[in-house]
């Protein structure tokens, strides 16, 4: 059964806030935290795919844990690749967001026909 966003929301919010607050505080990266918050994002994807609307308060959350992580890495040399390819995750969940898809509806390779 497909979960709603009030089903997914407070899960996503709890989810960033277990993985930016000790990102924040200098701890190492936890990527296991990082892999259940970015599962919600898809989960969020799958539940708003072809709605003319979004909630701004989702976006916003995910837009600035985008953010959070990018400063971030200024200050954590050894593990900057890595957190550079969560805030591409994460924008590109934004971005899917955005335009109501979902990332099996990328095909690589496949030019997209709008």
């Amino acid at each position: 059964m497909k979960k709603t966003d009030t089903e997914i929301g407070p899960q996503l919010r709890e989810a960033i806030t277990q993985f930016i607050v000790p990102l924040q505080t200098m701890q190492p990266v936890n990527v296991a935290a990082f892999e259940r918050l970015y599962a919600l994002a898809i989960d969020l994807l799958h539940c708003y795919k072809g709605k003319e609307y979004v909630s701004k308060s989702l976006l916003n959350e995910l837009h600035t844990s985008v953010k959070i992580i990018v400063a971030e890495t200024a200050h954590r040399a050894k593990e900057r690749q890595v957190m550079e390819d969560m805030a591409s995750k994460l924008q590109m969940c934004i971005d899917l967001l955005l335009i109501g898809e979902t990332p099996e509806d990328r095909k690589p390779g496949v030019p997209r026909i709008m």
